[in-house]
């Protein structure tokens, strides 16, 4: 998966978000674990999701 191509919120909102959406389901699967890089982004952006 590549963050590359998903702008700020701004201006695609709705891609940014659904991005997000992704990583976190997917963090949430049993037995799997995202790279440290994609974790940092969830962490750094996923307030996004609960605002």
């Amino acid at each position: 998966m590549s963050l590359g191509n998903v702008s700020s919120p701004r201006s695609n909102e709705t891609y940014f978000r659904q991005a997000l959406e992704y990583l976190r389901a997917a963090k949430n699967i049993e037995d799997f674990r995202l790279p440290s890089p994609l974790e940092q982004y969830l962490e750094d952006y996923g307030v996004v999701l609960e605002g």
